[in-house]
């Protein structure tokens, strides 16, 4: 079995800076490390390897220094190692590093393209589906467990879904986002890294890969950063430790009754004079939410909070929020689409539309 790991390197989370005028982070100073899921992936391939034979190479798209990512994945037992590194490659977005990514997997025959489900610097998740999209391959996210079966020449994973845990079955080639509980994390010694030194790792440039160098970079990427946000939590800590758990409660009440959590309560609240108003929203450049169902046709928590989202957009650009939903007896979740912030419901109701 042919295995291909993508790997990023991160800079430790809790040391994360950004600049505001340039919407980047900072890396300069700041330590780095192999995103936590993309080493799972790692260890899962190994351990696939181990099992049923082949080999597995690691790969990333990054500075010099990130061989040091790679590096650490040869000590764990990958096989080969490949560094996508040229100024071409900078200010890539999701898109423009899984088309960077896509042409080198394509220049062999990978079994199994393996990832980590999100990176924990960005937190996006798009970096796999577009890889698998961008390859013709199918693709299975959140995977939590695999299995091999040899005999049909088929995988079998359980993933992580909102409802609980999936098990689905697909043929190779396959593309694989891995989460946690997929394999046990693993770290080389420190005779393995210093082995792991002397190994060799592929340089691939632009050049390489593509003609046209616009296809990567920033010059590929049709998305980027608009605004960098920093919030400080300004909230006031406070315990009560009290034997008494009366006593306790009242202190807590008291409390809230200064901060004047209470006031109005039980008042008719148009005793106050007219209610506040707002303009109506814009339709035109509607903000779209498309609203998901679960099996059992009930509206899906994610919906919810992409309706949230869309509603603090809409409240600083003065557009609309439309939600979509397509399935059969879906007119039914309009009045609670509404409810929850959208202005415009669109419904695609037909029993063809069911699945």
């Amino acid at each position: 079995m042919k295995i291909a790991v993508c790997i990023k390197q991160i800079p430790i989370i809790a040391r994360v800076k950004f600049d505001h005028e340039t919407r980047t982070i900072v890396r300069e100073g700041v330590p780095l490390e192999v995103n936590s899921y993309d080493l799972l992936a790692v260890a899962a391939a190994l351990k696939l390897v181990e099992a049923h034979g082949g080999d597995v190479t690691v790969l990333t798209m990054g500075p010099p220094q990130a061989k040091d990512a790679l590096v650490q994945c040869l000590a764990m037992g990958a096989d080969h190692a490949i560094l996508l590194t040229d100024r071409a490659f900078a200010g890539a977005d999701t898109l423009a590093t899984a088309r960077a990514l896509s042409m080198a997997l394509a220049r062999e025959p990978y079994d199994l393209i393996m990832c980590g489900k999100h990176s924990l610097d960005a937190e996006t998740g798009q970096v796999g589906p577009e890889v698998a999209e961008l390859l013709g391959v199918p693709q299975i996210t959140s995977v939590r467990g695999l299995q091999f079966d040899t005999l049909r020449n088929v995988l079998i994973a359980q993933r992580e879904t909102e409802e609980g845990l999936e098990t689905v079955e697909a043929p190779l080639p396959l593309v694989l986002a891995c989460g946690d509980g997929v394999a046990e994390e693993a770290f080389p010694s420190a005779e393995a890294l210093a082995a792991a030194e002397g190994m060799t790792i592929e340089e691939v440039i632009a050049a390489d890969l593509s003609s046209d160098p616009n296809v990567f970079g920033s010059a590929g990427s049709p998305t980027w950063v608009e605004k960098v946000e920093a919030f400080e939590s300004k909230r006031e800590p406070q315990v009560f430790e009290e034997e008494d758990v009366r006593v306790a409660v009242k202190k807590v009440v008291e409390a809230l009754e200064e901060r004047g959590l209470f006031t109005g309560w039980g008042q008719d609240a148009s005793a106050d004079g007219d209610l506040e108003t707002h303009s109506p929203r814009n339709p035109h450049g509607a903000i779209w939410v498309v609203a998901e169902t679960d099996p059992q046709g009930n509206l899906r928590p994610v919906t919810f909070e992409l309706l949230g989202v869309a509603e603090k957009l809409a409240n600083t650009s003065g557009r609309a929020v439309a939600a979509a939903i397509i399935g059969h007896r879906v007119d039914v979740h309009t009045e609670e689409l509404a409810a929850h912030g959208a202005d415009i419901v669109f419904t695609a109701d037909h029993p063809v539309l069911a699945n």
